[in-house]
């Protein structure tokens, strides 16, 4: 991390950490399988700056092939089932602090 807060992280599939990488996070090699989720959490509302954040594409093909119509339907089941479970994990974890902080 920088003077600034900016820090970057590389994602790839490559086997191992790319030369000159500080932080690397390796992926599923499988793109149909791979996943990033950037999340953001506040421990004072009223007085932290959100995030911005900024996500380049070093390698590869530049421009998406078309989707079609079995991709889009295919997306948005797995995207309820991640909102679904996304949505239990999180409800299980508030219950179980609730009694330990003040949500605002």
């Amino acid at each position: 991390m920088d003077k600034d807060g900016n820090f970057e992280i590389v994602v790839s599939s490559e086997e191992n950490k790319p030369a000159g990488c500080k932080n690397w996070m390796k992926t599923l090699s499988d793109p149909e399988s791979a996943m990033l989720i950037v999340r953001q959490t506040y421990n004072d509302h009223d007085n932290e700056i959100p995030a911005t954040v900024t996500i380049e594409k070093l390698e590869g093909q530049t421009l998406p092939t078309p989707v079609t119509c079995e991709q889009v339907d295919e997306a948005l089941k797995k995207s309820a089932l991640f909102v679904g479970g996304a949505s239990f994990m999180f409800a299980r974890w508030a219950k179980g602090k609730a009694s330990l902080h003040r949500f605002n």
